[in-house]
C-alpha cells in the first residue's frame, strides 16, 4: 500500500498524519500500519491585551478608557475595542502597522494606523501604538491613541503622532492602570 498524507490547517495549528503499511509487519509494527503525528503552532509576532487608561475626550474631559486587542506584525487577526463613557470603537482595518522592539529597555512596541466604526458608523480614523514593557502591565505598558472623525487624518511621523481632523480621542503615552500588554514573537 502506497503511503497516504493527510493535512489539517486549523487557524495557526497545522496537524498532519501520515499512514502506509510496513513490509516487515511482524517485526515493526504488529498492525501493519505506520502512522506519524506532528502539530506545529506558528505564533505571528505581534501584541495583546487589554486593560483600562485614562485620557482626553475631544471636548478635552479625562475619561477613563477600556481596551482589549490582538494586533499582529503582519497578517491576521486584528482586532482592537475602545469604549469610554458609552461609546465605542472598533477597529475594522488596518492601513499601516508596524512592530519594534527595543532590547535595551525590554520594551516591544506595535503601531498601527487604521479605520473603524465609531458608536456603529464606519470611517473614524486610528493612530495607535500599543507597548508591552514587562511585568506588572498596569504603571508599565503603554498606549498612545488618536481617534479622529471620519475624514480625518494621522500618521506617526516620528516621535508623535501627526493628526489633523475632529478629536474623539486623545492619549499621549498613557500607562495602563490596570491590565496587561502581551507581546508575542
Amino acid at each position: 500500500m502506497k503511503p497516504s498524507l493527510l493535512v489539517l490547517v486549523l487557524g495557526s495549528l497545522t496537524v498532519s498524519f501520515v499512514a502506509g503499511c510496513s513490509d516487515d509487519r511482524a517485526v515493526d509494527n504488529p498492525s501493519g500500519v505506520a502512522t506519524s503525528i506532528s502539530a506545529a503552532a506558528q505564533i505571528t509576532p505581534g501584541v495583546t491585551g487589554g486593560g483600562t487608561f485614562t485620557c482626553r475626550d475631544g471636548d478635552d474631559n479625562e475619561v477613563i478608557v477600556t481596551h482589549g486587542f490582538d494586533l499582529r506584525c503582519e497578517g491576521r487577526p486584528n482586532n482592537l475595542q475602545l469604549n469610554w463613557n458609552g461609546n465605542r470603537f472598533h477597529l475594522q482595518g488596518l492601513e499601516d502597522r508596524e512592530c519594534d522592539e527595543d532590547e535595551e529597555e525590554g520594551e516591544f512596541e506595535i503601531e498601527i494606523d487604521g479605520t473603524g466604526r465609531y458608536n456603529g458608523e464606519s470611517g473614524a480614523v486610528i493612530c495607535a501604538s500599543f507597548a508591552d514593557a514587562g511585568e506588572p502591565g498596569a504603571g508599565e505598558d503603554e498606549v498612545e491613541i488618536v481617534l479622529l472623525e471620519s475624514g480625518g487624518e494621522c500618521d506617526h511621523g516620528g516621535d508623535e503622532v501627526e493628526f489633523e481632523g475632529d478629536v474623539i480621542l486623545e492619549c499621549a503615552e498613557e500607562l495602563l492602570t490596570s491590565g496587561d500588554h502581551r507581546a508575542h514573537f
